[in-house]
């Protein structure tokens, strides 16, 4: 699924990620607990995952890792097979299903309970002509169409009391998921953790902060590779400065993805 072969001109995705331990993490020598990937396949389709492992626990980075390159892997392997328009709920749901499959499979290897990996999970896809995601727990997803505002495509989620959130790890997770479709001409699109929402988003309704927004769009827009690693050193440096700590000491992860047509 994607774009037809032989359009002109051909689009393609600048891509710049980045993820940075939170200060208060630093201060007690806990590593971060964020994890992000993403993949791109040879017919413009873009798959991309944030995943925030839970504080509390003591392998939250290894949840958050899981959780976000599986999903990737297991997603990307179905559009890969599937010769017609994807139906994105369903295979996201399917996606979300195996991967909390996965976390499981680890916490018996390793002799734990699944709680000791709960992590939340954004998982998106985007094309040229849509973007859909699927959400469990914080952390949010926006995206920007040719000629409008950006958007939110996913809002972060909370538990019943006020400063709880889901996990893919919950029992009631799945059931509790979020799945979002906006089609249109996409031209660029954010994943980020909750230790980016005060930045990112206006309250009450989780509005993408404009100011927040434009400069990292015109930031990635700008590279000259659709892959380049000072762009991502770049964007890390960006992430660990004082401006953004100032704001959040908690662990910070951002993925930007612009499309160009060349």
């Amino acid at each position: 699924m994607g774009l037809k072969s032989g359009s002109n001109p051909k689009p393609f995705w600048r891509i710049a990620a980045a993820k940075a331990r939170g200060t208060s993490h630093v201060k007690v020598g806990l590593p971060c607990q964020d994890d992000y990937h993403y993949q791109l396949d040879r017919e413009g389709v873009l798959v991309a995952a944030v995943a925030d492992g839970a504080g509390s626990v003591a392998l939250a980075d290894v949840g958050s890792a899981l959780a976000a390159h599986e999903s990737v892997r297991i997603l990307s392997h179905y559009l890969a097979a599937d010769k017609h328009e994807p139906d994105w709920e369903r295979l996201m749901r399917r996606t979300f299903e195996e991967t909390l499959s996965i976390v499981k499979k680890e916490a018996k290897d390793r002799n734990c309970g699944l709680h000791e990996l709960s992590t939340t999970l954004i998982l998106a896809a985007a094309t040229p002509q849509m973007a859909a995601c699927m959400q469990i727990g914080d952390g949010a997803a926006v995206v920007s169409f040719q000629g409008g505002d950006i958007l939110t495509l996913s809002a972060p989620q909370q538990g019943e009391c006020l400063n709880q959130t889901i996990f893919l790890t919950s029992s009631d997770a799945l059931e509790s998921s979020k799945f979002s479709l906006q089609k249109g001409k996409v031209v660029f699109m954010s994943l980020f953790s909750d230790g980016l929402q005060q930045l990112a988003l206006t309250l009450p309704g989780y509005t993408p902060h404009q100011p927040f927004f434009t400069p990292l769009q015109q930031f990635v827009m700008n590279r000259n590779t659709g892959e380049c690693l000072d762009t991502h050193e770049q964007l890390s440096r960006f992430l660990d400065s004082p401006r953004v700590n100032e704001r959040t000491d908690d662990d910070k992860t951002l993925v930007l993805a612009a499309l160009i047509e060349k």
